[in-house]
């Protein structure tokens, strides 16, 4: 009942609020063994999405990203970092990489968990496929 009510207030402040944009999460689970993963995700121009990586800095990995594109179809927005609750010394917690879809097209996003200055330290490899698709043709 009150997701029911928040969706509704969310509606009527977008449709009266200049700038109001849709998002998506997309939350990626990962394996514990160092298989690559691939999801595909389909938005629409001037909307954001969002990708949830489990990380955990303290053992000097990073998430790196690399996005292959034809035409600019996606810009990073934000990436952030979120722990883990209850917060703990050395728990991890979560990146959070956040796109603004700009045009219709397709990106390849690849992000690897590494350590940037040791060769070879790849742990673990993510694709997505994000198709910004224009509904209005």
């Amino acid at each position: 009942m009150k997701r029911t009510r928040f969706a509704w207030l969310m509606g009527i402040l977008c449709g009266s609020v200049a700038g109001c944009v849709a998002s998506q999460q997309i939350d990626v689970t990962l394996p514990t063994s160092g298989e690559e993963v691939s999801e595909t995700a389909t938005t629409k121009p001037d909307e954001e999405l969002s990708i949830k990586l489990r990380s955990n800095p303290t053992t000097g990995y990073q998430w790196r990203l690399t996005m292959q594109q034809s035409d600019a179809v996606l810009a990073i927005k934000n990436k952030h970092y979120v722990r883990s609750e209850p917060a703990m010394v050395g728990s991890g917690g979560f990146d959070i990489w956040t796109f603004k879809a700009l045009r219709a097209g397709t990106a390849h996003l690849l992000f690897e968990y590494l350590r940037s200055w040791e060769p070879g330290s790849t742990r673990q490899r993510v694709n997505i496929e994000v198709r910004v698709t224009d509904d209005t043709l």
